[in-house]
């Protein structure tokens, strides 16, 4: 992760106490797995201009049910910085990534064997 130590940390007990609450509301018992109903299936990159960008924000196209019980698509943009000579995942600003719909999958490159559920 990218970010201040501290960034990180609140970040990380961020997840964790969403997780602890995705459990317990779910009733499901220690030990089993708590199943989370997305896939990604699908990315679009971009880049800042320049030859050598060390920031890139790339955009995560996923799917997942609807809150009418269909499926929706969704797009999550990610930031990602080069430093110690890997990509690494940015802390989002407010520890939650903002999600919006979107219609089809137009300017995503989509994973192999996936065509979204035929939303395109």
């Amino acid at each position: 992760m990218h970010g201040s130590s501290g960034e990180v940390s609140w970040f990380l007990a961020q997840l964790d106490a969403d997780h602890a609450a995705a459990r317990a509301a779910s009733g499901l018992p220690e030990g089993e797995p708590l199943r989370i109903h997305a896939q990604v299936v699908g990315y679009a990159v971009h880049a800042p201009v320049g030859s050598s960008p060390t920031k890139a924000t790339v955009h995560l196209l996923s799917r997942g049910a609807g809150p009418d019980g269909g499926e929706v698509l969704v797009s999550v943009p990610v930031t990602v910085v080069w430093e110690g000579g890997d990509w690494r995942l940015g802390v989002p600003p407010g520890g939650r990534w903002p999600g919006e719909p979107v219609s089809g999958t137009g300017g995503y490159t989509l994973f192999a064997d996936d065509d979204a559920g035929g939303a395109g």
